[in-house]
């Protein structure tokens, strides 16, 4: 598939991974809660998209000056928004997918041509959402 996802892994995301196994066993249906996962990530996406910065808070490499006087502006990945506002998301019973159909986001990513800034993953403070999210869930089948 063409474009630039997110996918997590078991490496680094036990905790959240072991909610959603527990959520899975109770409910046999993970779109509702993938779904609001989805919308969370696009929310923090966009806000470091608007700080200039990568998942992990540090600042994307700046604009070279040549780059600046070519386009006006010192503005980083906003030339249109365009790759910004293709972020998407995508749910099954068992799978989140989330990212970007734009072959141009990974080149962003892993600095392919381009320095590298990265903006597509999940931040401590979004890994941290995510285990709200699914406790939130499992409360409330719990009730």
């Amino acid at each position: 598939m063409a474009g630039a996802f997110l996918t997590i892994t078991p490496s680094g995301y036990e905790p959240v991974l072991e909610q959603l196994q527990r959520y899975y066993e109770k409910s046999g249906d993970l779109r509702p809660v993938l779904a609001d996962i989805g919308e969370m990530l696009l929310t923090s996406h966009r806000e470091r998209w608007q700080d200039e910065q990568a998942p992990d808070g540090t600042p994307w490499q700046p604009l070279s000056e040549e780059t600046i006087e070519r386009k006006g502006h010192d503005l980083i990945l906003r030339e249109h928004d365009y790759l910004r506002d293709m972020l998407n998301y995508q749910v099954d019973p068992l799978a989140l997918y989330f990212g970007t159909p734009e072959e141009y986001g990974e080149y962003h990513q892993f600095g392919m041509g381009v320095p590298e800034r990265a903006w597509l993953g999940a931040s401590a403070a979004d890994q941290q959402q995510v285990l709200d999210l699914v406790g939130a869930y499992l409360e409330g089948e719990a009730s």
